[in-house]
């Protein structure tokens, strides 16, 4: 029964991830509106909803971004999308089509001219100006933990510095890196810092190194001593937590096996630990099934914004 509970978990703890909606973060919309049925407004629509979704098949996994135009002076539609590199195409494509739908739909940045949203997985940003490869550093949004670390603050905020420092350096060392690193770093015996820090791929590994650089010395100004926090701006973004937050690359190697032939008792424990698997199994994965069903039917109806009360937003224009 201790196997099936664990199987249960397992199955369980992927179809609440497989199934999630993309958090939305923040929004900065700027640049007057458009009017309704103009041409900018048509050709924005045809932007985000056939040219940018072009990265799909022409992107790989490991640098989802994307940038196009589309129409002529002066109602040209510029726009990007970037995912995180640690995600599958699958949550891209998924986090892709809640900001696209969100735009279309009038739910962020309606009738703005000018619209970067971040979302968890995916930074979208549009403009009737051209932006690319231009370094913007503003606006900056910063979602901080209010939660304040126990224990030796200042050794904490300098073994965040220290991690901060070593993946801006590891996400422009060479081309492979796409501008993009994960890491961690102990703090104590029993706790470790986990960060990520990204660029947007279209500005040079300099840039970036600049960006980000400037981002981790204002740690102090924003984050001092606090267990978990993010920065935002158009071009790069950082962010660090005392728990796991991206995916790993890393395949943990299963135990070795014993030589050893079972014994009668193991084999009958494993025997009736299969037959009960067999039963319960198929009926969880239904049970399961039928929640993602009515969680998908769900999210058509509503697109409300999660909250959060651990976390604030502060911004600085």
């Amino acid at each position: 029964m201790r196997y099936c509970l664990v199987l249960i978990f397992i199955i369980s703890y992927y179809n609440v991830c497989t199934f999630a909606k993309p958090i939305f973060l923040r929004e900065f919309c700027s640049g007057g509106n458009y009017t309704a049925n103009s041409t900018y407004g048509s050709n924005l629509n045809l932007l985000i909803s056939s040219s940018l979704s072009v990265f799909r098949s022409v992107v790989s996994v490991e640098n989802e971004h994307r940038s196009a135009s589309y129409g002529s002076d002066p109602d040209t539609a510029y726009g990007s999308y970037q995912c995180r590199s640690d995600l599958k195409s699958k949550d891209c494509e998924d986090c892709f089509d809640s900001v696209t739908g969100d735009i279309l739909n009038k739910i962020r940045c309606p009738n703005s001219k000018q619209g970067i949203l971040w979302y968890e997985e995916c930074i979208l940003r549009y403009s009737n100006h051209s932006f690319i490869p231009i370094v913007q550093e503003k606006p900056v949004f910063y979602i901080v933990n209010e939660t304040t670390v126990s224990g030796n603050r200042d050794e904490f905020n300098k073994t965040v510095a220290g991690l901060m420092d070593k993946l801006v350096r590891a996400s422009t060392l060479t081309e492979n890196s796409h501008q993009f690193a994960t890491g961690e770093a102990n703090f104590t015996a029993s706790k470790k810092i986990y960060g990520l820090v990204q660029c947007t791929p279209d500005i040079l590994s300099s840039d970036c190194k600049n960006c980000l650089s400037r981002v981790v010395r204002n740690l102090s100004e924003c984050c001092h001593g606090k267990v978990g926090a993010r920065v935002l701006n158009p071009t790069c973004n950082f962010r660090y937590e005392l728990y796991p937050f991206y995916e790993s690359n890393f395949v943990t190697a299963p135990p070795p096996q014993s030589s050893l032939p079972p014994s009668t008792n193991e084999k009958r424990k494993n025997s009736s630990a299969k037959i009960v698997i067999a039963i319960v199994v198929p009926s969880v994965i239904a049970v399961l099934c039928t929640i993602a069903i009515w969680c998908l039917c769900s999210r058509k109806a509503t697109r409300k914004t999660k909250q959060y009360d651990s976390e604030y937003l502060q911004a600085l224009n």
